[in-house]
């Protein structure tokens, strides 16, 4: 520990003895446009040149000289430092290079973040330096901020980049952390969608926060390091794409938008990186692409608001509130696209293009606060549904726990005694509560009448048709299965709701005659073949149909449900009617879990009854 102590005093020391002198070579340079490799040389003459502080005032190359003698009480080795410099530079040091900012004339290769300090560790106190400086600017020739150049020591120099850093990191960090809660919050947004297919508006506020941080991140990137611009273009493109994201939010698209809106997504994005990339290329004026920026985002603010009139008033209140802070995020991009349209034209440009709103301890801008609200506001409003939900969610819950055990109080036991028959049953709902059914009823002269059914839909709803047919056919007043169909059919019809209820019925006698009667329902298998018969319509479709009764005699019958044939495996391969048929004469039991293990799509359901006469 006392070894390390005595490495730090040695070096606090020696940090403090070093000499911190800085000269600032502010005042012109000799200037000239054009390129010309042999500019760069030491003994090059350019008297002639024009003196003038950079930059020039028109695009493309220029070259900047100055010769300076270094001070006698100059540390050695001294450096030399650039706090800011054109996005495509390079600097020569006594006819050598000694830095490449980028590539002078490749557009790709701009950079937007400090230079690093240069080492100038052969020149002498009281030598002559040459500095030339070979740049390339394609809007419109005009860097963002010149500032003069420092010379001093490494260690001075350093403190200064350092300073120089932290600085860029405060009025850039706004742009780091919204980033990183654009993408925690449309991680959030993106589950409830999944939770709620239904409602786009999640999945359109998370596609807006993702689009949002692909352009706040890297924007925070390359403003505080020495990275290529050429980072920032992917955000660049997709910035128009996030306001269409936006307007989808206030208008209420699908999930899929359709085609229509799709090709103009698609032709925002398009437009914008192809402007973007004209920009960066020099091929556009940077004004008129601010101007465009600017007239897009005004008329994206007209048509969110409209989109908000239009949307049925039960969504509208909680679109009015999301719509107050956007409108805030994209006046904050109106300031910063004016602001930087009138830098472009030549106007006073100041390091923050945004109208600030916060300076301490950090910067943040009109359009950040608004996307801060934004998110804000949606997780307030996804938080607050998302209770309603859990709610509804819980009521509906203890709903389908009592439809449950009344359904299990509607569906026989699986064995059940019937004299001069062994019956057999099985009933696999796919949910809590299923949409099938089957009932049987011994005669008092020792007949039995079957009856097997599947309702149209999934749920509480199923689960109360059930109900009503189980009642219905417990209050029949015929055993005959034909006109068991007709009772249930007439209670059904009008009462469905689009929907409808297939059933097979059978009657059982003692001799082992069978009478069945179909309404659309899976024709059952006798002795381990299928039945064919008037399949009929199903219940609840049309009023006063007559059914068809089919007379037939065998030792086992087998009742399915659809839910048996149409069982799917992963290859997306069915049950189907062939297998069903080849096990119809096992034990119900050992079918529904054939079926289940085959993979079970839809309520599968199994009775059957074999004579033993």
């Amino acid at each position: 520990m006392k070894y390390l102590v005595c490495l730090l005093g040695c070096a606090l020391h020696l940090a403090a003895a070093e000499p911190m002198h800085v000269y600032t070579l502010d005042g012109p340079w000799r200037a000239h446009a054009g390129d010309d490799p042999r500019w760069a040389a030491p003994d090059f003459e350019d008297s002639a040149w024009p003196e003038r502080v950079p930059p020039l005032a028109e695009p493309g190359f220029a070259w900047y000289r100055r010769t300076l003698r270094l001070p006698a009480d100059l540390s050695s080795p001294a450096a030399l430092w650039f706090p800011s410099l054109a996005r495509q530079a390079e600097i020569y040091v006594n006819g050598r290079l000694a830095l490449r900012h980028g590539t002078p004339g490749q557009w790709f290769t701009q950079r937007w973040g400090p230079p690093p300090v240069l080492s100038l560790a052969n020149a002498a106190p009281g030598s002559t330096l040459v500095i030339a400086l070979r740049v390339y600017e394609s809007k419109n020739g005009v860097w963002d901020v010149w500032t003069p150049p420092l010379l001093g020591s490494p260690a001075a120099l350093a403190d200064g980049y350092d300073r120089n850093r932290f600085r860029l990191y405060r009025v850039n960090l706004a742009w780091l952390l919204l980033g990183l809660l654009n993408l925690l919050f449309a991680s959030a947004a993106f589950v409830f969608w999944r939770m709620q297919p239904g409602q786009p508006v999640y999945l359109w506020f998370a596609v807006a926060l993702v689009l949002g941080a692909v352009w706040n991140i890297p924007q925070f990137a390359n403003n505080c390091s020495d990275l290529l611009a050429a980072w920032t273009l992917p955000g660049d493109s997709v910035a128009g794409a996030e306001f269409v994201a936006w307007v989808f939010l206030f208008h209420g698209t699908p999930a899929w938008p359709g085609l229509r809106n799709l090709r103009l997504a698609a032709l925002t994005v398009t437009l914008t990186t192809a402007m973007t990339v004209a920009a960066y290329a020099g091929v556009l004026q940077w004004s008129s692409y601010y101007a465009v920026s600017l007239l897009a985002t005004l008329v994206t603010m007209v048509l969110a608001a409209r989109g908000v009139q239009t949307t049925p008033r039960d969504e509208r209140r909680a679109l009015v509130v999301l719509l107050v802070p956007y409108l805030v995020y994209a006046l904050g991009w109106v300031a910063w696209h004016a602001r930087s349209l009138k830098a472009a034209l030549g106007g006073a440009l100041t390091e923050s293009r945004g109208l600030l709103v916060l300076r301490e301890p950090f910067e943040v801008d009109l359009s950040q606060a608004g996307a801060l609200l934004s998110i804000l506001v949606m997780g307030g409003i996804l938080l607050a549904r998302f209770n309603r939900v859990a709610r509804d969610q819980q009521a509906l819950s203890g709903e389908l726990e009592a439809a449950r055990r009344v359904q299990e109080f509607l569906v026989p036991a699986a064995e059940v005694e019937v004299p001069g028959f062994e019956v057999g049953s099985a009933y696999l709902p796919a949910q809590r509560v299923g949409g099938d059914f089957f009932q049987l009823a011994p005669l008092a002269w020792g007949g039995l009448v079957v009856l097997v059914g599947d309702v149209s839909g999934k749920g509480l709803r199923a689960a109360m048709v059930v109900s009503l047919v189980v009642g219905a056919f417990r209050n029949r007043r015929s055993h005959q299965p034909g006109e068991i169909l007709e009772e249930l059919n007439a209670v059904l019809a009008g009462q469905m709701g689009g929907g409808f209820v297939t059933c097979c019925c059978a009657c059982f006698y003692t001799d082992g005659t069978v009478t069945i009667a179909n309404a659309g329902h899976p024709s059952p298998y006798c002795d381990g073949r299928e039945l064919t018969m008037e399949p009929g319509l199903p219940l609840g479709v049309v009023p006063g149909i007559e059914y068809q009764e089919t007379v037939v005699h065998g030792k086992q019958f087998t009742f399915v449900s659809d839910g048996v044939v149409e069982a799917e495996n992963d290859q997306r391969e069915l049950f189907g009617f062939n297998r069903t048929r080849d096990i119809s004469m096992k034990p119900a039991a050992e079918i529904a879990d054939a079926a289940k293990a085959w993979g079970q799509t839809d309520d599968i359901t199994v009775v059957t009854v074999r004579s033993k006469a």
